[in-house]
């Protein structure tokens, strides 16, 4: 199992909701080791096929804001490799595996997220309401 330095959990389903949402990208920033070298993005798969139908329609809005993400950490934290997990074979139990032995786990609010975040063996950071 890969398990970089920084694991996040991006929930794609919460884009357009009032209730969920994402965490603001400063925050990010903010939180991130500064020894970081790795970062994983943990999300739902882009492809409308792969996705819960309720989610579907808004694949490329979620895509979009992934890949502006990747741009964001690239940017700010040079030194990185920034890698989106979201393909058909990132199941669920393997997404919990690396969320929970990352050295650090970085959750959006989500209640997929927060028991791996609680249990995870680095440090975990949960998006306030």
């Amino acid at each position: 199992i890969f398990c970089p330095v920084s694991i996040f959990f991006f929930l794609l389903g919460g884009v357009n909701r009032h209730d969920f949402g994402i965490i603001k990208f400063d925050e990010y920033k903010r939180q991130i080791f500064p020894e970081a070298r790795t970062v994983g993005i943990a999300t739902q798969p882009f492809d409308p096929d792969l996705m819960r139908p309720r989610d579907r329609s808004k694949a490329q809005n979620c895509k979009r804001i992934v890949l502006l993400l990747v741009d964001y950490l690239t940017n700010n934290f040079p030194n990185i490799t920034v890698t989106i997990r979201n393909s058909a074979n990132d199941t669920l139990p393997l997404t919990w595996a690396r969320l929970i032995m990352a050295n650090q786990t970085i959750i959006s609010l989500s209640s997929f997220g927060i028991f791996p975040c609680i249990g995870t063996f680095g440090q975990g950071y949960f998006q306030r309401v």
